[in-house]
């Protein structure tokens, strides 16, 4: 959940479809009103767009193959704005299949992954790219973190903090 109270929240869509946007107005006017959010198509990035910090969560793991279209063209984007970036889970750009991060990667100050950092975040060439890792309690229960191969320590990871640097 983005906590948008104080903060001018500016989100970037491909582009707005009327249908599409009087029907996510209809069901949402309420809470799309009270969160004040702006909404920038990707054509109109470069008017108006310079955030004080960027929260990315475009591919996740549905990326296939390099970055292309209006994901590449936001990444190039924001990669040129000199602010804080945290990345949700999974940068964009890395492919945890190929376990590799393409030449057109988010270029992030840190990630946010859920429950454990993702085994091929760990390799050796992909941790240049990933300067901070930090994780999410989902309230996995600790009985099944013990059925894990892992040779990460677990117990009671999540005592003090709901995130923990990894």
């Amino acid at each position: 959940m983005v906590h948008t109270k104080s903060y001018a929240t500016k989100i970037i869509i491909q582009e707005f479809r009327m249908e599409n946007l009087l029907n996510i107005l209809d069901k949402n006017q309420i809470l799309i009103k009270n969160m004040e959010l702006d909404l920038f198509e990707i054509k109109n990035i470069h008017k108006h767009f310079s955030p004080d910090s960027i929260i990315e969560g475009l591919v996740g793991y549905s990326l296939k193959g390099e970055p292309s279209g209006d994901v590449r063209n936001i990444i190039e984007y924001t990669n040129k704005i000199n602010t804080k970036k945290l990345s949700l889970d999974v940068p964009a750009g890395l492919d945890l299949n190929i376990k590799k991060f393409y030449k057109i990667y988010f270029i992030t100050d840190a990630v946010l992954t859920l429950a454990l950092p993702k085994d091929r975040m760990q390799i050796e060439e992909n941790k240049k790219n990933i300067k901070k890792l930090f994780l999410a309690d989902i309230s996995i229960p600790p009985s099944l973190y013990k059925l894990l191969p892992s040779k990460l320590e677990t117990s009671n990871i999540f005592l003090d903090s709901e995130i923990v640097k990894a």
